[in-house]
C-alpha cells in the first residue's frame, strides 16, 4: 500500500481542469492534508472529495468563485 502524509498546498493560484482528482482506494491512504489560501479555476471538474482522505483541512480555498 502506498502513503500520502502530512501534505500541504498554500499561497497559490490555478487554472486546471480538475481541482482534486482524487477516488477511494485500497491501494493508498492519504492523511492529513491543508489546502490553504487557495483561488482555483477548474474547467471541468471543481469538486473536493474531503471524504476519501483522513483529516483534511481547507481553510480559504476559493474553487470558481466559490468558497469552499
Amino acid at each position: 500500500m502506498s502513503y500520502a502524509n502530512h501534505i500541504i498546498m498554500k499561497n497559490l493560484k490555478l487554472d486546471c481542469d480538475n481541482v482534486f482528482n482524487v477516488s477511494n482506494s485500497e491501494q493508498y491512504k492519504l492523511t492529513n492534508f491543508t489546502f490553504k489560501d487557495l483561488k482555483i479555476k477548474a474547467a471541468k471538474n471543481a469538486a473536493i472529495h474531503k471524504e476519501y482522505i483522513e483529516n483534511f483541512n481547507l481553510d480559504n480555498v476559493v474553487v470558481n468563485d466559490q468558497e469552499r
